[in-house]
């Protein structure tokens, strides 16, 4: 190789790198991403706790293992990582008494299944335990649906109307 050719090589044409000297953009963007990404689970936790808390209500006091309130323990820290387990089971058990208090057929399920797949999918790999948290919290609204939504635990029985006048 001649000396020319060596000199033709090594030429500055610029820094191609000279537009990531200032990482401000960039850093920006990742901090904006990161709050809207917290902003949504930020949602999507409420959204489930108040579910849960309704699914409590609607189950008679009997049959609930768990007081309506007691879901928001989850915000006590480090209490919390056990509690959202304690929570997804005693809602199945209170489900399940419920259901077979009021003569009603479930599925057997009640919840489980979708459940551990939020919690053991969250642990193992976080979008599979958010896709799980939807889809166990559009499960525990359907069960308040047919429980119906009205809150305190009463059960509806067909009133004999009684008039003796």
């Amino acid at each position: 190789m001649d000396s020319m050719s060596l000199i033709l090589f090594a030429q500055n044409k610029g820094d191609p790198f000279a537009g990531l000297n200032d990482p401000g953009p960039m850093v920006f963007g990742i901090i904006c991403v990161a709050a809207v990404l917290n902003l949504i689970m930020l949602g999507l936790a409420i959204w489930y706790l108040i579910t849960m808390y309704k699914v409590f209500s609607a189950v008679s006091p009997s049959n609930r293992d768990m007081e309506p309130a007691m879901v928001f323990l989850v915000f006590v820290p480090l209490l919390g990582i056990v509690w959202v387990w304690l929570i997804m089971f005693r809602a199945c058990s209170s489900l399940q008494k419920e259901y077979d208090d009021r003569g009603m057929s479930g599925d057997g399920d009640y919840g489980k299944t979708k459940g551990l797949v939020h919690l053991i999918g969250g642990l193992v790999c976080p979008p599979v335990g958010l896709v799980g948290l939807i889809l166990y919290t559009l499960q525990m609204r359907k069960y308040l649906a047919e429980l119906g939504d009205g809150g305190g635990g009463s059960k509806k029985k067909k009133i004999a109307d009684d008039d003796d006048d």
